[in-house]
């Protein structure tokens, strides 16, 4: 038979269990909402480099000024993807068309963010030299 001692003693180590079970429950969902959280920041930084690159060959969107004597211009967008944490993201990659040349420009920086696909199939899912970039990959 247990005693009231005891029974105090196991009421008190189950209630310590249970506070620890719903702490450790309150980080893996602060984990995970971290998580999708970066996945959002990734996917922001992936379409701004493209972005940037863009207007480096086009000018801003919208502006008169020709950069680069009008030799690129925006011409719509393609269907593409992002891989982030090893799963794809879809996304519209932008199109530039060398009006000179007669033909698409390509991107570097998707073809940067493709070899970084290539090397790593499933993405990054930790920062590695390149920091927060290194986790977005081409899919």
């Amino acid at each position: 038979m247990i005693n009231t001692c005891q029974l105090g003693d196991t009421l008190h180590s189950i209630e310590e269990s249970q506070l620890f079970a719903a702490e450790l429950l309150k980080d893996l969902d602060t984990g995970e909402l971290l998580a999708n959280q970066l996945d959002g920041i990734q996917l922001k930084v992936a379409l701004h480099l493209i972005h940037m690159e863009v207007e480096e060959l086009c000018g801003a969107a919208y502006q008169h000024d020709q950069v680069h004597e009008g030799c690129y211009k925006r011409w719509g967008t393609n269907p593409g993807s992002v891989k982030i944490r090893g799963e794809r993201t879809p996304i519209k990659v932008p199109r530039v068309r060398n009006t000179e040349a007669n033909k698409e420009q390509p991107l570097q920086t998707y073809k940067w963010l493709r070899k970084l696909s290539q090397n790593n199939r499933s993405g990054f899912p930790r920062a590695s030299c390149l920091g927060s970039v290194s986790a977005i990959t081409i899919g």
